[in-house]
């Protein structure tokens, strides 16, 4: 644990400035400090403390906590892009044209950037794996006497939110596909 603490203590640090960002911004769209500061906070801390009490083996409190600190960390992920690139944006506007007229604006607009785009990634969790099947002609180089099949497994993300069901259904898809060696990425 002790090796792990710089670590952690640096994951912790890049998390909360990214909360930092997402309030400063939420601020200045009339969004309530007091609140805003305190939601972000619990949001902030949920994954993290879902995290421990998984550990203390507290299942009780550790799922809810773990559902609400995936999907706060995928639209905290978002909010924290969208923002920060109208931001970004912003300045390049009042640097260049000398003028912050559509201020409010762009903001209103990389919120709703990243509403849309985690709304989006949400809808992809619920589809089943895709299949892509790949034809590879090795027979120039090798003279190996038979094609070999090949399943690539990337991007399983397994835990109390996509669980046991989802994992069956991985599974059964590639025992169809009968291949002669499996690589998990």
């Amino acid at each position: 644990m002790k090796k792990m603490l710089p670590f952690l203590l640096i994951a912790l640090s890049i998390w909360l400035a990214a909360h930092w960002v997402i309030f400063v911004y939420l601020r200045e769209l009339a969004f309530p400090s007091f609140i805003t500061a305190v939601g972000l906070l619990l949001l902030a801390l949920s994954f993290p403390l879902a995290r421990i009490l998984e550990a203390k083996q507290q299942h009780r409190w550790a799922i809810p906590l773990n559902w609400l600190g995936n999907y706060w960390m995928g639209l905290g992920m978002y909010l924290f892009f969208w923002l920060s690139a109208t931001g970004v944006l912003r300045w390049l506007l009042v640097t260049l044209l000398q003028q912050s007229v559509l201020d409010e604006w762009l903001l209103w607009g990389g919120l709703m950037g990243a509403l849309v785009c985690f709304g989006i990634a949400v809808l992809q969790g619920f589809y089943r794996p895709r299949v892509k099947q790949y034809t590879i002609d090795h027979s120039a180089r090798h003279q190996m006497g038979k094609q070999m099949r090949i399943v690539q497994l990337s991007d399983i993300h397994l835990g109390y939110i996509l669980g046991s069901n989802y994992l069956d259904t991985i599974v059964k898809s590639v025992q169809a596909l009968n291949p002669d060696l499996i690589v998990i990425t």
